[in-house]
Parts: C-alpha cells; structure tokens; sequence
C-alpha cells in the first residue's frame, strides 16, 4: 500500500516558516487548482457543515493521539498534550486552495490554507495548515463546509418567517400537540449523548428531533444550551429566542433570555 492510502487524511501544522515561503514551495502544483471545483457553500446547511469538517479534521487527527480538534463557528482550534494551543479563525484564512497533491503518489487533491495563526508556541503570521485526501469527493466535501462556516451562520429571513407562524400556531394550539414517536427517538439518543459529554452528537439529535416537530420548546431550550456548550453562540442564540417565541411565559423565561445576553458577551470577546 502507498503512503497516501495509508495515510487517507493528512493534517499538517508547519510554524517553522512563513506562509510566503510555503507558498513559493507549492506553486509547482498551484496551477492544477483551477481545475477542481467544490460545491458552493450555500448547498450545504450549517449543521452539514459542522459535521463534515468536524468528520475530516476528527479523521486527520487519528495520526495524532495527542491532537485533539475543537471547531466553533468563528473557526477551529488544535490543542496537544504538551499544552500547544493553536487557533485558525475563518476570518483571517484566505479562500482555501484545492491543489493537485505534490508530496503524495496517487492522491487526488490537497487543501492549503496560509492562515494568521494564534496560541501557545506559534509565531505570529507564520503558520498554515493542509489537508490531503486521495477522494475528490472527500477533498470537495470538505471546502464546501470550511466555505459555509466561513460565510457565517446568521439565519435566514425567509425560515426566521416560516418559524414564527409555527410559534403562533403553537402558542394558539389546545391542547398542545404530543412529541410523536419519531422525533422521540432522537430525543431519547441525545439525552444519551449529553449524559456522555457528547455534545456535538447531542446538537445532532436534537436538530433531527426538531425537523420532526419544530414547535417542540424543550428541544429549542435543550439544543440551545448544547450550542452553548459547543461555543456556537450564534446558533444557541437563535435556538433560545425560538424556546422564548414558543413558550414567552415560560417559568425559565427569565434564566432563557439571560442565558442569551451570557452568550452575547461570550461572543463579543471572540470578535
């Protein structure tokens, strides 16, 4: 087997050296960029997202026992046991580069990024990742999702519309309707997954929980507090308001809209 079917998902950190000198040393294989195009970052929900950088970056890290990945929604961050802390923000990272792989026989494509990296042990403007898979479906999957976080999570106007008429037709209902069967089997899987600190699988099932049954308020509420947790503020946010719209005299009405102004702070401090 070659080296890079063996080693399907590569993820480098290279702070040795500036991002320019990393360029100068990929441009032989720069020009074959043009010729793959990954999917606009519209196609893909936020939730799809998450879930397929946070899948290729989970991947990339098995080479490392002592990586491990956090992704929030203003970028991911890579700590280690010897306390290296590395942060890559959407903000600062250039429109990411599919490339022709130079280093790896029969791989497809590599992703490039030269990025303002921040933290424990990373020189200032010197530091950039990549990303390498033998799949061109893999390698487009994951551009489309850097893409759609990078373009921001802000929610529509048009499903903002479409969720308060179901709110009002929620808080008119009576008696309120019953969670089916359905949505509560994805209930009952991410009660599981908050009792084990999985909390990206929790976001998860409760989303799955909610396509069923959007009007289901503890979902909102309990969905809202795993984003929270997850550091996707803007997402949690927006949950908690939609808890607020289901049910505004909710006993906990106050603690939810407290919890949003926390969130607020929490996310202005990132910025």
């Amino acid at each position: 087997m070659n080296r890079c079917a063996r080693s399907l998902l590569i993820l480098c950190f290279l702070v040795a050296s500036c991002a320019t000198t990393d360029e100068r040393s990929h441009s032989r294989v720069a020009s074959a960029a043009s010729n793959a195009q990954s999917p606009a970052a519209g196609a893909m929900s936020t939730t799809e997202a998450y879930r397929a950088l946070r899948d290729s970056l989970s991947q990339a890290a098995g080479f490392s026992s002592a990586m491990r990945i956090k992704i929030t929604e203003s970028g991911f961050e890579t700590s280690f046991n010897d306390g290296t802390v590395r942060r890559y923000h959407y903000k600062d990272t250039p429109e990411p580069k599919l490339e022709i792989c130079g280093f790896f026989s029969n791989c497809f494509g590599e992703v490039r990024v030269f990025t303002k990296g921040s933290g424990a042990g990373v020189s200032p403007g010197c530091c950039n990742w990549s990303w390498a898979t033998e799949r061109k479906d893999a390698a487009e999957r994951f551009l489309a999702a850097f893409r759609r976080l990078a373009a921001g999570v802000a929610e529509d106007p048009a499903d903002a519309e479409r969720f308060a008429q179901e709110a009002k037709k929620f808080r008119e209902a009576n008696p309120k309707p019953q969670l089916p069967e359905d949505a509560r089997r994805f209930r009952v899987r991410a009660e599981s997954a908050v009792s084990d600190k999985r909390f990206d699988d929790a976001a998860d099932g409760y989303e799955e929980a909610l396509k069923i049954s959007p009007w289901w308020p503890e979902g909102r509420f309990n969905r809202a507090l795993v984003l929270g947790e997850l550091e996707r503020y803007t997402e949690a946010m927006r949950e908690m308001k939609h808890y607020l719209l289901l049910v505004p005299d909710a006993p906990n009405a106050r603690a939810a809209q407290d919890k949003i102004y926390e969130w607020e702070g929490k996310q202005a401090k990132r910025k």
